[in-house]
Formats: C-alpha cells, sequence, structure tokens
C-alpha cells in the first residue's frame, strides 16, 4: 500500500493518492498476491483506484505482477475471498490493457522498472521534442477559434474548457 509514504497530510487518504497520481508523469504499478486497504467510497483498493486514475488520464503504465510460481509466505497471501476475485479481476484487467513483465524478487524487479523506466523516460522526451517542434496555434487562431464559439452561441469558457479537452486528449495519442 502506497500510502505508508506520504507522511501526515490534511486531505482523504485517496485525495492524496489520486493527487500524486495526477502530477505523475509514468505510474509504476506492482502487484503481488494481496489486493490492499479498500477506498470506502469506491470498493475498490487504494492502489487499484491510483491506477485506474492513471489509466484515465492516458498515463503511461508500467505494471509488474508477481510470477504465481514464486513461493510466497502465507501472511503475504489474500485471505479475504471477495477481495482475492477483486484482486484477479484486476490482474486480468491490467494483463488485457498492458505488456505486463512478471517478476520473481525485488531485486528482479528493480532491474526491470530501472530498465523499463529509462526507456520509457526516453521515448516521453523524443515525444515532446517533436510536439514542440510543430508549431502551435497563434493567439489569432485562439482568438478566432473563440469568436467562432461564441457566434454558435457558446460561451468563451465553454469553448475554452472544449480546446483543453482536444489538446489533452491530442498529448495522450
Amino acid at each position: 500500500d502506497s500510502m505508508e509514504f506520504f507522511g501526515a497530510r490534511s486531505g482523504l487518504p485517496i485525495e492524496t493518492c489520486l493527487a500524486e497520481v495526477r502530477r505523475s508523469d509514468i505510474l509504476v504499478v506492482v502487484v503481488a498476491h494481496r489486493y490492499g486497504n479498500l477506498v470506502p467510497s469506491l470498493g475498490i483498493s487504494f492502489s487499484e483506484a491510483e491506477y485506474e486514475e492513471g489509466f484515465r488520464l492516458h498515463k503511461p503504465c508500467l505494471v509488474y505482477i508477481l510470477d504465481d510460481n514464486v513461493p510466497v509466505l502465507p501472511r503475504l497471501i489474500e485471505r479475504d475471498a471477495t477481495k482475492l476475485r477483486q484482486l484477479d479481476r484486476w490482474k486480468a484487467a491490467l494483463r488485457e490493457r498492458h505488456t505486463v513483465s512478471t517478476f520473481s524478487d525485488g531485486h528482479d524487479l528493480a532491474v526491470r522498472v530501472v530498465a523499463d523506466l529509462a526507456r520509457t523516460v526516453q521515448a516521453l522526451e523524443e515525444s515532446e521534442e517533436i510536439r514542440s517542434s510543430v508549431s502551435g496555434p497563434t493567439s489569432a487562431d485562439i482568438t478566432e477559434l473563440l469568436t467562432e464559439g461564441e457566434a454558435l452561441g457558446l460561451t468563451r469558457d465553454r469553448t475554452l474548457a472544449t480546446m483543453r479537452r482536444a489538446l489533452r486528449a491530442a498529448a495522450a495519442v
């Protein structure tokens, strides 16, 4: 559970988790044999809620799942039947959405994460360089779009919000 690394904060635990996800450029998702504590209002674990927020925001997600063939101490295995079903469902969703890497121990995980992070950061930097080399809209273009929106009966705020959504969607591609 990632909450132990945050220290004391004034917000609700789930708000703290999701705020950190929104500030992140890349999510590293590590899943073993325990589902974790549930977010009372969501009915899913804090870890899954963090992942879902990152996935919703189109953040790159590097997913690592402990190999099922690795012996694990009984205290590290989920015992709650409902949580076990949730864990299995989440793992299946992760495998469907991502190319998942399995790991056998902490050292193996560290080596994989370092290599994958380096590759992903480089790809993000190259993508940013390409984006910044393409000329963007001028202030005249934006003013023209706002005027066109008003002519269609849209408020400036609504037109700007639509442009922001379009920019975020384009950035995620």
